[in-house]
């Protein structure tokens, strides 16, 4: 205890400043036994100013609770507001995260830092308190009771030994119950693993006890060795040598690291592996998750030479006031792992995560399948609360990352592409390297591979053909499925990754958007003079011909395959132009016309003839051509039609060499302007809200079917090369 005492301020009443002389700390902190049916009691007081110079301990206290964007420099004057929380009863405690159980309030900063305003009521009012969840809580203890406070120097290694107890006999007694069962396979192990004792890369003969670490390469100061035949070279990165250090100090003996355990010049080998993340991932004791600093040279913080954000802590008379610190959850959703689209799958196939920030360390356990309900309790812990008890799950970045029973919807895979495109790849060539695992979990299906070139091929959705009373029965060919894939669109506009095909969402630097719902779970009813060809050594022969033909695995090295389609579909000439609805008064103030969507729908494909003038929305996914557009005002594209009900096209842009897709139209959002008077009696209204918030629909059939009369008519089938 006097060790904990000699690390925080000693009793500094009486060098407090005369604001905080006047605060009536037993007044604010006195358990007066008013619990309530609700967690949490709020008592706000009166704003305290504090000066950004205090050197009164207390203010130095508050000024701790500060986010970094909030500071404005040493001449600031900031204005807080104490919100005491009180603790509810123990009946009400107990489906309640340990963080409320304790004896704590909070700190809150005035938007308006430099004076109260008219605004201070609208922001806080006793009636209508408002709490910010990501700021630190404050603590208090009374003497002698003391806390036991988080260590900025070293990692408490205690509370994480008895999480892996814990995940150790659950997996004790999940095994005893998969013995005696066929056919359970808990899939792949890696091929090597680093001996932490002897520091050799040693292969995995049979199960073994390993860790996996998870961390962000980065840019780091000296470039890590290549290790010496079976031996760890000599200099490690700062991370990695942390990570040996932790799985000794756990008690365990090995560790496996994608740079050092991953044999590149074997590629075979390592196609193999890349094929295998997820299992090699899910195997794992726990995965040790670098969520601190943006290199591998940044260290796990606590655990060497890097020491972590000090816990703000003051004793004033016979009160310890000590904070929270961030929320670890918030920590690890806004660290720099969290952008990297290689630690993606990595985090989903983690099942027990050891995540190490700037403050203290993070647990979770992802999977709940082996866990009884009373055990659920622990599965979010942290150093601080190494019980449990770090509150619900919706707030924690980790839970749409866990390997669950969602695989079961093939469909799956289209939701976890849009999150992983979201994310930074420091080279292109692993777009599709960096999703194999993924890939591999949604099953193989019917069809001898279930990507090409990263883009899903997929059967029927059966779950949700089930859950829609739609035929459940009905088969798809493989050059169905594989077109269905092709009809993604994007987020945003990006640049091109050349490394591979225009019509592959790995093919651009943007944010992938699944195929709609429909198209995922109908499928699509291809023309009958449809062809999809590539070119092999044999000539031009029918793609799906070429699948059956090969023996595939997910490990395929793509530069074998061919990457240029020959698609023979019905073709249209498109003009693309800015909604004119914005900009042309003869537009804007049109007679009769009605829009599926009321709101400009930025770039649109235009088609006229003599009754109507039709726009369709079309979603652009290269950055070059919205450039052209916009200093151009429109261009011609060719649209590819893929699918004839309700119409989508890919539209490509045709080069000397061959075509490149640039975009997508879809017939869902369009405005139809009649040339002539007409009445429209079956036009109905509706709002639904989307990620750019509430939309006004309206659908009107006569409209809609005009516009895909206006398409339609125009088409020619013909062969296009689209690479």
């Amino acid at each position: 205890m006097s060790t904990l005492l000699c690390n925080m301020e000693i009793d500094r009443q009486g060098d407090l400043c005369e604001t905080c002389r006047n605060i009536d700390l037993d007044a604010l902190l006195k358990e007066d036994g008013m619990y309530q049916a609700q967690p949490v009691l709020y008592q706000p007081l009166a704003p305290i100013s504090v000066k950004a110079s205090s050197s009164c301990p207390l203010c130095e206290f508050f000024l701790s609770m500060l986010k970094d964007e909030e500071r404005a420099g040493a001449d600031a004057v900031y204005l807080f507001m104490v919100t005491r929380s009180q603790p509810a009863t123990e009946e009400t405690w107990k489906n309640h995260d340990e963080r409320r159980k304790q004896r704590c309030f909070f700190v809150q900063t005035s938007p308006d830092l430099t004076g109260p305003g008219p605004e201070w009521q609208e922001w806080e009012t006793p009636e209508r308190p408002r709490c910010d969840l990501e700021r630190p809580r404050v603590n208090y203890s009374k003497l002698p009771d003391m806390p036991v406070f988080i260590e900025h120097e070293r990692v408490d290694y205690e509370p994480l030994r008895g999480w892996c107890k814990k995940i150790r006999a659950l997996e004790t007694a999940r095994t005893a119950k998969l013995q005696g069962l066929k056919g359970v396979d808990d899939g792949a192990l890696p091929v090597n693993v680093i001996d932490c004792h002897t520091r050799e890369i040693v292969p995995v003969q049979a199960p073994c006890e390993y860790f996996t670490l998870s961390y962000v390469w980065g840019a780091t100061t000296v470039a890590p060795e290549s290790s010496s035949g079976s031996s760890l070279p000599s200099r490690l990165p700062t991370t990695v040598e942390d990570a040996i250090t932790v799985v000794k100090q756990l008690g365990y003996r090995y560790l496996w690291v994608d740079r050092y355990c991953l044999d590149q010049s074997n590629k075979a080998q390592f196609q193999t592996q890349l094929n295998q993340m997820g299992d090699i991932y899910r195997n794992g004791v726990a995965g040790i998750i670098a969520a601190a600093g943006g290199d591998s040279d940044y260290g796990l913080p606590g655990v060497s030479t890097r020491a972590r954000t000090r816990q703000p802590r003051v004793r004033i008379g016979n009160y310890v006031l000590w904070s929270n610190m961030m929320d670890p959850r918030t920590v690890v959703r806004r660290s720099k792992w969290m952008t990297r689209a290689w630690t993606y799958q990595e985090g989903i196939f983690t099942a027990n995560w050891f995540a190490f920030t700037d403050e203290q360390v993070f647990f979770q356990k992802s999977d709940n399948s082996t866990m009884a309900n009373r055990e659920r309790l622990w599965k979010v812990s942290c150093e601080m609360f190494p019980n449990g008890g770090m509150g619900v799950e919706a707030n924690c970045p980790l839970l749409r990352m866990s390997d669950n029973n969602m695989w079961s919807s093939e469909g799956y895979i289209h939701l976890k592409l849009e999150a992983y495109t979201s994310r930074s790849i420091t080279y292109p060539s692993d777009a599709v390297n960096g999703m194999l695992g993924l890939l591999k979990r949604c099953g193989n299906g019917p069809y001898p591979m279930n990507h090409y070139f990263g883009v899903p091929i997929l059967g029927p959705l059966l779950n949700h053909r089930i859950s829609m009373a739609r035929d459940t029965t009905r088969s798809w060919t493989l050059t169905k499925a594989f077109v269905v894939g092709l009809c993604w669109t994007s987020e945003n506009t990006g640049l091109r990754r050349l490394e591979f095909p225009s019509w592959s969402w790995a093919g651009w630097k943007t944010s992938y958007a699944r195929p709609s719902h429909g198209t995922l779970c109908d499928g699509i009813t291809l023309a009958d003079d449809f062809k999809l060809s590539v070119q092999t050594k044999q000539g031009l022969v029918d793609w799906e011909v070429m699948c059956y033909a090969k023996s595939w695995g997910l490990d395929e090295d793509t530069s074998l395959l061919p990457r240029e389609l020959y698609i023979e579909a019905p073709t249209i000439t498109v003009t693309i132009c800015q909604d004119p609805r914005s900009m042309a008064s003869d537009w804007a103030s049109a007679a009769t016309g009605h829009a599926s969507i009321l709101k400009s729908m930025g770039w649109c494909a235009m088609f006229s003839d003599a009754d109507c003038d039709v726009l369709v929305k079309v979603n652009l996914v290269d950055a070059e051509t919205v450039s052209k557009l916009t200093t151009l005002g429109s261009m011609t594209l060719k649209g590819v039609i893929l699918r004839r009900e309700f119409i989508f096209a890919l539209l490509v842009l045709e080069t000397n060499e061959a075509a490149i897709r640039v975009g997508s139209l879809t017939l869902v959002d369009y405005f139809v302007r009649w040339k002539t008077d007409v009445q429209h009696h079956n036009v109905q209204a509706s709002e639904y809200w989307n990620n750019s918030g509430r939309i006004s629909h309206m659908h009107c059939p006569e409209c809609k079917q005009r516009a895909f009369q206006s398409i339609i008519p125009s088409e020619t089938t013909e062969v296009t090369r689209v690479q």
